[in-house]
Order: structure tokens, then C-alpha cells, then sequence
């Protein structure tokens, strides 16, 4: 498929591809999350939502966290 174009291939990243040094080798030059990165989070914010509304407590231990200073940056802060 690269060959068959100009331009430039991009792809939505699947646990089915190839890993992305070796879709680099073949051609790809883009390779997206789409939404899924946004619907992971979007997930767990739902969870620990309902969660809380629930039992008023929240089990945040079982997720990856980000501290302020990290946040902040991420920011721009």
C-alpha cells in the first residue's frame, strides 16, 4: 500500500499491527491512538465516579497516577 502512493500512509494503532518500528520500516509514517487513549480515561473517570457517588470513597490506588509537578508541565505551568 505504500508503494501504491504518494503520500503519506497513517494508521490507527490495533494490538493486531505490527509493532511501530516495524511498520516504520515498511512505510508508515504516522501511526494514531485515535480515541482510544481517551476512552480509556474517560472509562476510569466513570468508575471512579460512580464509585464515589456510591460509597463516598474512591479507590484511586488501582490507577496510574500523575503528580502536580508532572501535571503542571503537562500544562505548560
Amino acid at each position: 500500500m505504500v508503494k501504491a502512493t504518494r503520500l503519506p500512509l497513517n494508521l490507527i494503532a490495533l494490538d493486531s499491527l505490527p509493532a511501530p518500528a516495524r511498520l516504520a520500516q515498511l512505510g508508515l509514517r504516522r501511526l494514531s491512538a485515535g480515541a482510544a487513549i481517551s476512552k480509556a480515561m474517560f472509562g476510569c473517570i466513570d468508575t471512579l465516579a460512580r464509585q464515589f457517588l456510591d460509597s463516598g470513597k474512591v479507590d484511586a490506588a488501582a490507577y496510574p497516577q500523575i503528580d502536580y509537578a508532572a501535571l503542571n508541565r503537562l500544562m505548560g505551568s
